[in-house]
């Protein structure tokens, strides 16, 4: 059910973007500002694991209320897992963009400044225990350490790393809602027994 719409970007322009739709019933929660979804992962095949992953949209009622949002959700303790809607609702008007994001970037001097240096010389590394001993030509030592990190949400479901997430379904009632993620808003990735953040980002242009 994808359909092009309007996007209110942080500038008050507007952009056109596939949005998709769905009429199933959504774990959706309502608080003082904004409002919650909740897209449950589903395990692969037979996965046996415990664990449970789901991915978070927290979508400010204002168009102008994301930065507010932010600073809320990363200076409150424990803001994420108190917000994890738990029960589906029926949605009257559901829209959320289609939109990728993938962010890389070189973790050498982040990892420095947290005070592991060693590896990283060639005087100072000694890792020369993960090759047979005939085969280490010069000492062995790290020169880089890149971090990549992606995120997709399309017709398909989300993807983050190699899970997919499903629409589910529902029998509890309660009254019907909207979510409509047609402005800025804030997306995270969790673990749900733990309730350990695996991703956090935002999406600000669905489009680029």
């Amino acid at each position: 059910m994808t359909k092009t719409d309007k996007f209110y970007l942080m500038n008050d322009s507007t952009i056109h973007t596939p949005f998709m739709s769905s009429r199933e019933k959504q774990f959706i929660s309502s608080y003082n500002g904004f409002t919650v979804l909740k897209l449950p992962y589903k395990k692969e095949g037979d996965d046996q694991d415990s664990r449970s992953f789901s991915m978070l949209l927290f979508l400010p009622n204002e168009s102008d209320g994301f930065h507010d949002l932010i600073r809320r959700i990363v200076s409150t303790p424990n803001f994420v897992q108190e917000h994890v809607p738990h029960r589906r609702v029926h949605v009257v008007r559901f829209m959320v963009p289609k939109f990728k994001i993938s962010f890389n970037f070189d973790a050498s001097d982040v990892l420095k400044q947290l005070g592991l240096k060693s590896i990283f010389g060639s005087l100072s590394a000694d890792l020369g225990g993960i090759c047979l001993e005939s085969s280490i030509v010069e000492p062995l030592f790290v020169s880089n350490i890149l971090h990549k990190a992606a995120v997709e949400v399309d017709e398909e479901g989300t993807t983050a790393v190699a899970t997919t997430v499903i629409f589910g379904r529902g029998s509890c009632y309660t009254p019907p809602v909207d979510f409509v993620a047609d402005h800025p808003f804030i997306f995270v990735v969790r673990e749900d027994t733990t309730g350990a953040i695996l991703f956090f980002g935002h999406v600000v242009n669905p489009s680029i």
